[in-house]
């Protein structure tokens, strides 16, 4: 999670104490090391569109977690379908109401949902999924690099062993047209070199193949509100 950076700070970051160790923040929050690259609201409402093969209709009494939530991006975005969603990060961004503990700690007892739902961090999202599909009672979606889809080597610890060959996406949705993603800030536009995609598991049926399809690359226009950058 958290860690020392050892190379000398530049003047625009602080070092600070947090409960997971030692990080660095700029004056805008960005905290260094920690994956922290909001998600565009546009892109929740994409998930919700395009992506499950569950129809989540507003009523529905079901509790949703985004256990990397950041500045809460993706979990306002979820609220404004009408849903409960748990917030949580492993450091503590400024989100109301958001708790500070660590997913990947099977120790810390959280409370039952039904949906995982978070853009996690890259090199801890094996972790992340592993904890859900064991405790999301409907479904994890996960926003992830499209890469992370070619499962790794490393035997039995790779990504293909552990998650992948006994328990596969319902559906694996890309991003045609390139999410824009920017260390510690939803932005419009930006120039991207990494393709995103939806990992969607469906529990509420048996898993076993994988259905890859497309988010069209309207989706940002169509989706998207002026508020999203406010």
């Amino acid at each position: 999670m958290s860690r020392s950076v050892h190379h000398s700070l530049k003047p625009a970051y602080v070092r600070r104490q947090s409960k997971f160790g030692v990080i660095d923040v700029r004056p805008d929050g960005y905290v260094r090391g920690l994956d922290d690259f909001p998600t565009p609201p546009w892109a929740t409402r994409a998930f919700f569109k395009y992506v499950s093969t569950i129809k989540f209709a507003r009523g529905m009494r079901l509790g949703f977690i985004d256990p990397a939530c950041g500045r809460g991006h993706m979990v306002r975005t979820v609220r404004e379908r009408g849903f409960r969603c748990t917030a949580s990060d492993v450091h503590d961004y400024g989100m109301p109401g958001a708790a500070v503990w660590d997913y990947c700690d099977r120790g810390v007892p959280l409370p039952a949902y039904d949906v995982m739902i978070t853009n996690p961090p890259f090199k801890l999202a094996a972790e992340f999924a592993e904890r859900a599909l064991d405790e999301a009672r409907v479904g994890v979606a996960m926003l992830v690099r499209t890469l992370w889809a070619e499962g790794g080597r490393g035997g039995k610890r790779s990504r293909y062993a552990r998650i992948f060959e006994e328990r596969p996406p319902t559906r694996i949705a890309i991003f045609s047209a390139r999410m824009p993603a920017r260390a510690g800030v939803v932005i419009q536009h930006y120039p991207v070199f990494m393709s995103h995609s939806w990992f969607w598991w469906n529990k509420m049926q048996p898993l076993g193949r994988t259905e890859f399809t497309w988010i069209p690359p309207e989706a940002q226009s169509e989706l998207e509100r002026e508020e999203d950058y406010a």
